[in-house]
């Protein structure tokens, strides 16, 4: 969040090097979903898209855990909701009969 904020008034360089930095960190999350669509574990989803929605689905909890809080939904319950949203819709039959209904709940 303070990322965000700061990014403002960062110069030039220094917004590129923020920049560079989120892509180091979301690159592995791209890769799983890559391979995972690879394997034919996920339908036909642009691995960079999924990548960057499960990030921001992260940043999500750290920015608006207020309000879900607010809700009764604590951490534990947000990740189920969002695996069950986002992940599970995504995956292909086989690897969904595969994961069972465990991380749904």
């Amino acid at each position: 969040m303070l990322t965000y904020q700061v990014s403002r008034s960062l110069s030039r360089d220094g917004l590129e090097s923020i920049q560079a930095q989120e892509l180091a960190t979301l690159q592995p999350l791209i890769d799983v979903v890559a391979e995972a669509g690879a394997q034919g574990d996920l339908h036909n989803v642009d691995a960079n898209t999924l990548g960057h929605d499960l990030m921001t689905m992260a940043h999500m909890w750290a920015l608006k855990h207020w309000y879900f809080q607010q809700r009764e939904v604590g951490l534990e319950e947000y990740i189920h909701q969002q695996v069950r949203t986002v992940v599970m819709n995504n995956l292909s039959e086989s690897a969904r009969k595969r994961v069972g209904t465990s991380a749904v709940r």
